[in-house]
């Protein structure tokens, strides 16, 4: 007889962060760069961007706005709450790198 099974991971921690950015362009070059961060972990990519890290997962979902402008919802869900920070202090730390490399600092 074959059993199926439904196994759902439930995570305890939740962290989310909304990021506006100006334009496609910058957009881009951010995601291209989670994407290199990130390359050793499986990740998945269709209508968001999902990367899954040892402890837990993270997801960016990219939102049109208008004048160009895209919203970018993060989402993390991890297993202790220092996981969760490091996560989005990591993906943090890569764009504000991003911002002060387009405005030539």
């Amino acid at each position: 007889m074959n059993k199926e099974r439904l196994c759902i991971k439930i995570y305890p921690y939740n962290l989310e962060k909304d990021i506006l950015i100006d334009n496609l362009l910058i957009y881009s070059k951010y995601v291209n760069w989670v994407k290199g961060d990130f390359d050793l972990y499986f990740m998945t990519e269709s209508f968001s961007l999902k990367i899954y890290f040892p402890n837990g997962w993270f997801e960016m979902v990219s939102l049109n706005l208008e004048n160009n402008q895209i919203l970018l919802k993060i989402v993390i869900n991890g297993n202790t709450s220092i996981s969760c920070k490091k996560i989005l202090e990591r993906l943090i730390s890569i764009y504000i790198h991003l911002i002060k490399i387009e405005e030539g600092l």
